[in-house]
């Protein structure tokens, strides 16, 4: 994904994308292409999606109309799964107009995620948080910038948001991401000041902006530590970037949890995922051993299907009805979940070991005791 992001931050910088058109198919589409998506399947990479727009403020129904790009499973049947609607814009198009339209379109909750982007600029907004001031943006929880942000913490970001297998999985997340973002709005309403104010001195800079965020929202606790940590970042992360090891034994501390571990074992019995990097890939969030099946099905099919698809047969067909219950992966492959936690982590090893990797050195799985009654 990363010469992607590159390819597409090249074109950017010689003007090539003119118009909406250009952005939607040539630039949007290109990266959830990159991030799982089957963009060639109108079931789950609808354009043009049909949506009821609500009066924001009465809810009353004002008509339909069409959303650039809608994300889900089986879209437009009756047991359609609704994850995203993409609002896409012409570069440098994004404004208050923009946003109300989305609003709109947004208005029912019916999908979690929706997303208003120019290419350039990416805004997520999560339908569950609570409208106080009548104004969509109470429900943005991050915003990140294509061509400017650091590529690997955009494309971390990207991954834990944008991917297939994240659906319906980002609420958590999302509110720790808004917490952040607040702080880092903050951070640049005042920053640019106070370093025009003190170019020399970056620890009055420090001082003075926590001052006045300390004055704006009261004196709450740790908001000098928050300044000091959120100072140069762009994107909120909601605990994505912390670090809690990779591999070997021992416990590790992330997210707020207390009491991770990652050491490897074969007895995940009472015991519930928290995060999971597999191969090269990012580390990624997880809800459940069932989700953790299919992020690392996922990257084997996306980045080792060759070698995977020579001799997993018995893991992993095209046929539903070969399994108990199928779980749904890219590429329209199935494979069992009708398995204990410990029996998911034996078949997702089994998995990378037809895939040619060592589960013991290519897979770290972060997970939590669960408390027993």
């Amino acid at each position: 994904m990363k010469t992607v992001v590159e390819d597409i931050r090249k074109m950017l910088r010689l003007g090539i994308y003119k118009d909406e058109q250009h952005v939607r198919l040539s630039l949007v589409s290109r990266i959830f292409l990159e991030l799982g998506w089957n963009i060639w399947n109108p079931s789950e990479y609808y354009t043009e999606y049909q949506a009821i727009t609500l009066n924001v403020n009465t809810q009353n129904i004002l008509g339909n109309g069409r959303v650039d790009v809608a994300l889900g499973r089986k879209l437009q049947t009756k047991n359609e799964t609704l994850y995203a609607l993409v609002e896409v814009k012409a570069i440098g198009r994004i404004d208050k107009e923009s946003r109300i339209q989305l609003q709109a379109y947004s208005a029912n909750k019916k999908q979690l995620l929706s997303v208003l982007t120019d290419g350039v600029v990416w805004e997520f907004y999560l339908n569950t948080l609570p409208i106080n001031s009548k104004n969509y943006t109470d429900c943005l929880f991050n915003s990140a910038n294509l061509q400017s942000d650091d590529i690997d913490i955009l494309i971390l970001v990207f991954r834990n948001l944008l991917s297939p297998c994240m659906i319906g999985k980002i609420k958590s997340l999302a509110k720790r991401m808004r917490s952040e973002f607040e702080y880092i709005q903050l951070i640049k309403k005042y920053q640019s000041q106070a370093q025009i104010q003190f170019p020399d001195d970056p620890i009055k800079q420090l001082d003075i902006v926590t001052d006045q965020i300390r004055e704006e929202i009261g004196n709450k606790s740790n908001i000098a530590d928050k300044v000091r940590k959120y100072w140069k970042r762009t994107i909120a992360l909601g605990g994505l970037d912390e670090d809690t090891g990779g591999g070997g034994n021992g416990d590790g501390n992330g997210d707020g949890d207390e009491g991770i571990k990652y050491d490897y074992r074969k007895d995940y019995r009472f015991t519930d995922p928290r995060y999971v990097k597999i191969g090269k890939s990012e580390r990624q969030v997880v809800d459940d051993w069932k989700h953790l099946m299919q992020v690392i099905y996922n990257y084997l099919i996306e980045n080792h299907a060759a070698d995977l698809l020579k001799s997993s047969f018995n893991l992993l067909t095209k046929n539903p009805s070969d399994f108990r219950e199928p779980l749904a992966l890219v590429r329209s492959y199935y494979a069992e979940k009708h398995l204990s936690n410990s029996a998911k982590v034996a078949n997702c090893r089994q998995a990378i070991q037809q895939a040619r990797l060592d589960p013991k050195e290519q897979l770290t799985i972060w997970y939590v005791d669960k408390k027993r009654k």
